[in-house]
């Protein structure tokens, strides 16, 4: 899911978090980069599930929330992207 082999490569991504200001009491946003933080639950060999505990849909709907840590507007998409085409991807089997 993090490859160009399904939707954009996601090695790496931005995040934005909130952490006290080096020049007073203030909060400041701060953008790191590094892999993505998704979790989920696996159901017979495949993800049903897909989560992160960085918010993504703050950036999908264009909104910088002050009361969360979460990923920027363009690696958030790209993120929700590939996991929507992840989704549609999987063979199901009727059991």
């Amino acid at each position: 899911m993090f490859t160009e082999a399904v939707g954009h490569e996601i090695k790496q991504v931005r995040r934005r978090r909130l952490v006290p200001s080096q020049k007073d009491a203030t909060l400041e946003i701060k953008e790191e980069i590094g892999p993505p933080f998704l979790e989920g639950i696996e159901i017979d060999g495949r993800f049903a599930v897909i989560y992160s505990r960085y918010d993504i849909s703050c950036a999908l709907e264009h909104q910088a929330s002050l009361s969360c840590d979460g990923y920027v507007e363009e690696d958030a998409a790209k993120l929700a992207i590939n996991a929507v085409l992840y989704a549609m991807l999987q063979s199901f089997s009727s059991k």
